[in-house]
């Protein structure tokens, strides 16, 4: 008897099918194309088995007689899709699903700011995969000029290609257009805080913009995802003469703060989501462990070593 009920076979196939046309318009704007081929590959398996969840052939069967679908597939897909994320009962986890949540629904503007290991690209990673139409993820980085910045969200909302040029207002603009054409557009920044100084103060001009740029708040939502008081570095500059839009950005975006590490809640997830019972090692590993990322790591090894001396 298979693991997955029909329901949730017939939700997995409705996400893949969603995933796939997402995939598909974004492919077509940029000139390209995406094929089930496409889709099979990302996920690891032959396109016959794409080609029988989305015809919701789910009981199709081989020449001897046995499921093609079996529950590894189901599992596989569902993994692929983020619906089988191995999710943290945690506060920070409701945090920032919540708040991913309601941007994209009522268009809020948001400053998502946290501790390093806090969960912010973790959740955010779940977020793209459960709700990809519309959703487009930015991760800075500390060698990315602006105009590298520009160009890529232009690529991520789907400019084409032919479009993917002139100065950086050239691309703002294109941008700005084609998030005006969608329905709860929602683009999240991370790591915000990796990038220079200056490249930062000029980024948060360009997202003052194009909050602005005709009322796109109103249709679009932006949220800036950055680590150790992010927020509090901009009010800093702020109160510095400078030529940037921080002030008229700040008054533009709500700001919403992620938890600090909380070992009560690191012991509560290894010893109830994992079942860890060796006290002594759940103490260690809680009280060695800085931040979140680095606790998941020493689990991962914690769980692997016990595999393999039960096997």
């Amino acid at each position: 008897m298979s693991k997955f009920s029909d329901y949730q076979k017939q939700e997995i196939a409705t996400a893949l099918e969603t995933y796939f046309k997402d995939k598909q318009q974004e492919a077509i704007s940029r000139g390209g194309e995406f094929s089930q081929n496409s889709l099979a590959r990302l996920i690891g398996r032959s396109s016959s088995y794409v080609s029988y969840i989305l015809n919701r052939q789910f009981n199709k069967k081989t020449g001897e007689g046995n499921l093609i679908l079996t529950d590894r597939v189901w599992q596989e897909v569902s993994t692929f899709l983020g619906l089988g994320k191995d999710v943290w009962d945690i506060e920070n986890y409701s945090i920032i699903m919540s708040t991913l949540l309601d941007a994209k629904e009522h268009h809020y503007q948001v400053i998502l700011d946290g501790p390093r290991g806090s969960g912010k690209t973790y959740t955010a990673g779940i977020f793209k995969k459960k709700y990809p139409k519309n959703t487009f993820y930015l991760k800075c980085a500390p060698d990315m000029t602006v105009k590298q910045f520009v160009f890529e969200m232009a690529r991520q909302v789907g400019v084409s290609r032919e479009n993917m040029k002139g100065s950086k207002y050239d691309l703002r603009v294109v941008t700005c257009e084609k998030l005006l054409m969608m329905d709860n557009p929602i683009v999240i920044l991370d790591e915000t805080e990796t990038t220079t100084q200056n490249a930062r103060l000029q980024i948060i001009d360009i997202l003052k913009a194009m909050h602005d740029h005709k009322d796109l708040f109103k249709t679009a939502s932006f949220v800036v995802m950055g680590a150790n008081n992010f927020y509090q570095s901009l009010e800093n500059v702020t109160n510095r003469k400078n030529p940037h839009a921080i002030p008229q950005f700040l008054s533009r975006f709500d700001v919403t703060y992620c938890n600090e590490y909380s070992q009560s809640e690191a012991r509560k997830v290894c010893m109830k989501h994992y079942k860890i019972t060796d006290i002594d090692r759940v103490n260690e590993m809680v009280a060695t462990s800085h931040d979140y990322r680095q606790l998941a790591r020493k689990i991962e090894k914690y769980m692997n070593n016990m595999k393999l001396n039960a096997a």
